[in-house]
C-alpha cells in the first residue's frame, strides 16, 4: 500500500531497539532513533520510550533533547528486568515485547513508532569435531537442530499474496514442526507480514541478499545502487527476533566454479568475475550488515563459498580462523561421490544444502574491511 504522511515538526525516520546484553536477570538495550526535525530552527522535544509485555507496562523512560534542523541521532538506554526470552518453535513461547518511541513537542505527540521485539541470542557454532568442523545454530545458549525449508515467492505477482496466505503459510510451517526458513536469494525481500508472522511463530529466518546464480557487475554505479537497496532492507528487518542471519547470495560461487564460465569467457574476464564477487559480497554487503544490523553474517552463498564473519546479536565474536574448514578423508570421499551423482539435480532444483555440504565447500574467515563502500553512499545509508 501507498500512504502519505504529514508532519509539522519532526518525524522518526528509523527506530532500532539494539540488544546489548542478555541474561536471565537483565536485558540491556539501546533505543536508537533517527529523528528528522523538518523546521529551520532548533526544536526542544521530549523522547518517551515505553515497553510492555503481554499488556503489562514496564517503567517508561523520558529524555529531553534539542533537535537540530535536519537529521538527529539519539540513543537512549533501557533495561528489562527478568526478561522472558523469545524461543524457537517447539522450544517454548516466542515471547515478544512491545516497544514504542514518541516525540513530544509542547505536550503534543508529533511522531511515534513502535516495534515488537524478541529478546534472544543466536550464534553460529563452528568448532572442531571428529568430522572436521561443526556448523549449527545455538539459540539462547542451547544447540538447535535446524528443521526447515527453502522459501521462494508464493506468487509471480507479489500483490496477489494476501494476509490470509501468509497466515496459512506460517500455520503450515509451525504444524510441520519447522523452526527455520531460508528466504531464497533468487526471489525477493519479503513483505513485513512475513517477518511479523515469523516472529510470532518462533521461526528463525536465514535471509539471503537478493543475488543468485550468476556474476554481477561491480562498477561504482552498480555498487551504489546495491548499497541503497541493502541499507533499506537491513534497517527494515533488523528489529525482528526471527532474523537469524544474512547470507550473501544463492549459488553464485558455485556457478563461477562449476557452470562453465571458465570455458565461455577469456581468463582475464573470468578472473574479473571473482574480483567483482569479492567487492560485492566480501566487502560491501559484509560491512553494511555488520554496521547496520550487528548480526550474524554469512558472506557467501548458501553452499558456503569460503568466507564467514560471525557476529552475535549482542556482541562481536570475532574470526573463526584463517583457513578452510578441514574434512576427514571419508567425508571428502562421500562429498565427491555426492557431487558426481547429484550435481545435475542440485543445479536444477536445489536451493539449499546441509551443514555437511556447506562445510565441505570450505568456509574461511574474513577480516573486516570497508573497501568498496563509497564514503558518500555509506554516510547516506547510515543517515549521517
Amino acid at each position: 500500500p501507498v500512504t502519505i504522511r504529514y508532519y509539522d515538526a519532526a518525524s522518526i525516520s528509523d527506530y532500532h531497539v539494539k540488544q546489548l546484553s542478555l541474561t536471565d536477570q537483565l536485558a540491556k538495550l539501546s533505543n536508537e532513533l533517527e529523528i528528522n526535525n523538518i523546521l529551520p530552527q532548533a526544536l526542544q522535544a521530549e523522547v518517551r520510550i515505553n515497553t510492555s509485555f503481554e499488556g503489562n507496562t514496564e517503567k517508561g523512560i523520558s529524555q529531553t533533547i534539542t533537535l537540530q534542523p535536519g537529521i538527529n541521532h539519539i540513543s537512549i538506554p533501557s533495561e528489562v528486568l527478568s526478561p522472558v526470552r523469545w524461543m524457537p518453535n517447539g522450544w517454548g513461547k516466542p515471547a515478544l515485547y512491545d516497544f514504542s518511541a514518541q516525540i513530544i513537542v509542547e505536550d503534543k505527540v508529533v511522531a511515534q513508532q513502535s516495534h515488537r521485539i524478541g529478546l534472544r541470542t543466536v550464534r553460529l557454532v563452528n568448532e572442531k569435531d571428529q568430522d572436521g568442523e561443526s556448523f549449527y545454530f545455538e539459540v539462547n545458549g542451547v544447540p538447535m537442530f535446524a528443521k526447515g525449508a527453502n522459501y521462494i515467492p508464493q506468487d509471480a505477482l507479489l500483490t496477489n499474496v494476501t494476509t490470509e496466505r501468509y497466515q496459512t503459510l506460517f500455520r503450515d510451517i509451525r504444524e510441520a514442526n519447522m523452526n527455520v526458513i531460508r528466504v531464497w536469494g533468487g526471489g525477493t525481500y519479503e513483505d513485513d507480514r512475513f517477518y511479523d508472522l515469523a516472529d510470532e511463530s518462533g521461526i528463525l529466518v536465514w535471509q539471503d541478499f537478493m543475488f543468485a546464480c550468476t556474476p554481477y557487475p561491480s562498477d561504482p554505479t552498480f555498487l551504489k545502487r546495491v548499497e541503497a537497496e541493502a541499507c533499506y532492507n537491513i534497517r527494515r528487518l533488523r528489529n525482528h527476533a526471527s532474523l537469524a542471519m544474512w547470507c550473501g547470495n544463492n549459488e553464485i560461487l558455485e556457478a563461477l566454479k562449476y557452470w562453465g564460465f571458465d570455458k565461455n569467457f577469456p581468463p582475464e574476464i573470468y578472473q574479473e568475475m571473482f574480483r567483482g564477487y569479492d567487492k560485492l559480497f566480501h566487502q560491501l554487503l559484509h560491512q553494511l550488515a555488520l554496521i547496520l544490523c550487528f548480526c550474524l553474517i554469512h558472506l557467501g552463498n548458501q553452499l558456503g563459498d569460503g568466507r564467514i564473519q560471525i557476529i552475535n546479536q549482542i556482541s562481536a565474536l570475532g574470526r573463526i580462523g584463517d583457513r578452510a574448514f578441514p574434512l576427514s578423508a571419508a567425508r571428502q570421499q562421500e562429498y565427491n561421490r555426492h557431487q558426481r551423482q547429484y550435481q545435475p539435480f542440485h543445479r536444477m532444483y536445489s536451493h539449499g544444502m546441509s551443514a555437511h555440504d556447506m562445510s565441505a565447500h570450505g568456509i574461511s574467515a574474513h577480516s573486516m574491511s570497508a573497501r568498496g563502500i563509497s564514503a558518500h553512499g555509506f554516510a547516506s545509508c547510515l543517515g549521517t
